[in-house]
């Protein structure tokens, strides 16, 4: 097996002034998955190539660190191999965002043979029941098969997992499967009720059940269970009563800064989950002219505000408020 590394993320930048772009190709998927954020929007045509490779070419001349290809599935784009060979070419680190069920020996193979050596994908159960539930018969075989294959093919991978009602109280099993998998590298995120979800609310957490999942997190960290497993919460994950260890990364939100979204359409947005705060179309301005748009009239300042229940808690300048759409979101539905 060849050595793997993992590249920094967009919401723990080794540098204030990294970029990093989310393409999402496609919404076309092989999973209807209840909890998908992407669902609401999904879209019978994509983006000509012309429009990609052009993209491809202003990452490089703004010098982003990282470019991840997402969906949707974006192994169910036609053009999704040459498209990363074509960024890899240019030197632009490219990661692939997938729920991996569609991989095989000779598709992880050729991930390697387009420079892809780098592999983000959701698991959202640590058995059969909680994670075909939400993905579809059969899946989890298929993304454990999948996760195998790519490691085995030198890519590293990294797992996601989406907390809900059904896999809250199995985060410790989900960490045993983890690294009996090979994988060192784990982000974890609560649901959030956009897309799908918001049609799902029985899979919706409550700050209860929030805080029983980050306490066995907690636990595990503390009891150093898993030595060699980096975690990273993400979005909703902690309180303002939690001391977090060093060990753990917490994430604050990069979204319209270090960090935006192009979807399917070519519409710009801060990300994947804010599809209503469109930037700009790529097929009608420069990506810089975007950003710069984005930062000249202070979007961010204006609409991604610390709530104020997070005003007062001392982790309030590590994770800035937690991530604006579950923040937003929740108070739509009173979560």
């Amino acid at each position: 097996m060849k050595e793997i590394t993992y590249s920094s993320d967009p919401w723990f930048p080794s540098r204030k002034d990294t970029f990093t772009l989310f393409a999402a190709i496609t919404h076309a998927c092989n999973q209807k998955c209840l909890h998908c954020f992407a669902a609401e929007d999904v879209l019978p045509k994509n983006l000509e190539d012309k429009w990609w490779y052009d993209l491809f070419d202003q990452l490089v001349e703004l010098e982003a660190s990282r470019l991840f290809f997402t969906g949707g599935e974006p192994l169910m784009h036609p053009s999704f191999f040459e498209y990363a060979s074509y960024a890899t070419k240019k030197f632009i680190p490219v990661i692939l965002e997938t729920n991996a069920t569609l991989i095989t020996p000779l598709l992880s193979k050729n991930l390697v043979d387009a420079g892809i050596s780098e592999a983000r994908v959701s698991l959202d159960g640590a058995n059969v029941i909680s994670h075909d539930c939400l993905r579809g018969e059969g899946s989890f075989e298929k993304t454990l098969n999948g996760i195998r294959l790519m490691i085995e093919a030198g890519i590293a991978v990294s797992i996601r997992t989406t907390v809900n009602k059904l896999n809250f109280q199995e985060l410790q099993k989900m960490a045993d499967l983890i690294v009996g998998l090979g994988v060192s590298d784990w982000e974890i995120k609560h649901i959030i009720p956009a897309g799908n979800a918001k049609r799902h609310p029985e899979l919706l957490t409550s700050s209860m059940e929030r805080n029983a999942a980050l306490d066995i997190i907690l636990n595990m960290v503390k009891a150093n269970t898993f030595p060699d497993l980096k975690i990273k919460l993400m979005e909703g994950t902690i309180n303002r009563d939690a001391i977090i260890p060093e060990s753990i990364k917490v994430a604050s939100c990069p979204a319209g800064t270090r960090m935006m979204v192009v979807q399917p359409t070519g519409d710009l947005i801060p990300c994947g989950y804010l599809t209503s705060s469109v930037l700009g179309n790529i097929t009608q301005d420069s990506l810089k002219t975007i950003r710069e748009k984005w930062e000249k009239e202070k979007k961010k300042g204006e609409k991604f505000l610390v709530p104020e229940g997070c005003k007062n808690c001392k982790h309030v300048q590590i994770c800035k408020g937690g991530c604006p759409a579950f923040n937003f979101c929740n108070e739509d539905v009173g979560v």
